[in-house]
């Protein structure tokens, strides 16, 4: 932009000056950049989301005035944004545990200079926050009982254990209970040693019946 000033003192002409003046905004190195992770690892739900974002901006202005000194400022800022959020899950009797954690850290520098018609000023905000959270989907408690769910036995299958592990229909019975009782409160036996885990736990449990 340009124009023209004039003074006037008692109606008599006593400064005269033309001044242009110029602002220029610049764009400097943006980015945005999201990565995500959505995943099982053995019995657990992994969800991870992460986010960066960075952005730069440059702004002048220029002005002359014909009977002062030109004057022109300059302001620089850069801002940043760090955010994640990591939550894991888990199915347990009826319902979904779910836990995990969230944080983002801001950043904001800001720098500007002038030719002497002001002060200088150069500053630096940074802001963290961290959250962890837990939530319990679960609806196993009922009228102030936990039900955690149901075993079902079949009788052919007691009567064949029985003989082929020398048991009598009531040990059998109570193993077989046991056993669907470890699995209702999230017990597994996928590998070797978790079997042999659960089995010790179960053999405990009925010899003390």
């Amino acid at each position: 932009s340009w124009g023209e000033t004039t003074t006037f003192c008692n109606g008599v002409e006593v400064d005269n000056s033309n001044f242009q003046q110029i602002s220029q905004f610049k764009n400097g190195l943006n980015h945005a950049v999201n990565a995500y992770y959505v995943g099982e690892l053995g019995r657990w739900m992994i969800d991870f989301n992460a986010d960066y974002l960075n952005n730069q901006l440059s702004t002048s202005q220029y002005a002359e005035d014909g009977s002062k000194e030109d004057i022109y400022s300059n302001s620089d800022s850069r801002s940043k944004l760090y955010a994640a959020k990591l939550q894991a899950s888990v199915s347990m009797g009826r319902g979904q545990l779910s836990f995990g954690s969230e944080g983002t850290l801001t950043e904001r520098d800001a720098l500007f200079t002038q030719s002497g018609f002001s002060d200088d000023a150069d500053n630096f905000i940074r802001q963290k926050t961290f959250a962890l959270f837990a939530d319990d989907k679960n609806s196993i408690v009922q009228n102030d009982t936990i039900e955690l769910g149901e075993v079902i036995i079949s009788i052919d299958t007691l009567i064949r254990q029985a003989q082929e592990n020398n048991n009598t229909l009531e040990k059998e019975l109570y193993t077989l209970i046991t056993h669907g009782i470890l699995h209702l409160l999230g017990f597994d036996h996928l590998e070797q040693k978790d079997y042999d885990f659960v089995v010790g736990i179960q053999e405990f449990v009925v010899k003390n019946l």
